[in-house]
């Protein structure tokens, strides 16, 4: 079993959610962080909740194992692949900040009922789908436009509007840093077709978070 998943274990063991000597069947909810693999996750029986944060993975796949997952987040991570999705019983779905383009796999779902896929670099067509999509939430225009120019770029990060309208910018995956949930500065348009033109993301960071 992968790291990641072990400290996740130790932790719900640490607080009191799960007794000691609980083994991976026993999971009903379960935060990941930072991982680079997800072996092990198929002994995860039980899981209703995910939470996959900040992670890495060549191989995003081993999601389609749990047929009870009814809730996941995967947010500020480097996940493109939507294929894993299809057949799960999926209610809620989190994609906030990653680099999908095509999340079209979702819309095959009769049992989803909510989606969020601010901060990701989607395609004009997925784009338009999600927009008129009720039950999918995504940025406005303006932000999308500079997303999926960023990816067009080579440029490794997202931008996404924020619960006060705000434009932030924030890593997606483990490449820029070790901990891509947080440290998501304020910039302008400007400063990102900057990094577009330049092809370059620190320029995004150097004021820090605001």
């Amino acid at each position: 079993m992968d790291e990641a998943l072990r400290s996740a274990i130790a932790e719900l063991t640490a607080i009191g959610e799960l007794d000691s000597g609980a083994k991976p069947g026993d999971v009903v909810d379960l935060v990941v962080r930072h991982a680079r693999d997800l072996a092990g996750i198929e002994e995860f029986t039980s899981l209703r909740t995910l939470s996959l944060i900040g992670c890495e993975l060549d191989d995003w796949s081993l999601l389609a194992t749990l047929h009870g997952l009814e809730v996941i987040a995967v947010e500020y991570s480097d996940l493109t692949d939507l294929d894993w999705v299809r057949g799960l019983p999926l209610t809620v779905v989190s994609l906030r900040c990653n680099r999908i383009t095509d999340p079209g796999p979702l819309a095959g779902l009769a049992s989803l009922q909510t989606v969020d896929l601010r901060g990701n670099p989607l395609s004009p067509s997925a784009y338009a789908w999600a927009y008129a999509a009720p039950a999918v939430r995504v940025d406005d225009e303006d932000a999308w436009r500079l997303c999926a120019g960023l990816l067009a770029a080579g440029v490794p990060v997202v931008v996404y509007r924020d619960d006060r309208g705000l434009l932030r910018v924030a890593w997606t995956g483990l490449t820029g840093s070790r901990a891509p949930e947080a440290g998501h500065p304020v910039v302008t348009a400007e400063q990102v077709n900057r990094a577009i033109g330049s092809a370059h993301a620190d320029e995004l960071f150097a004021g820090g978070t605001r």
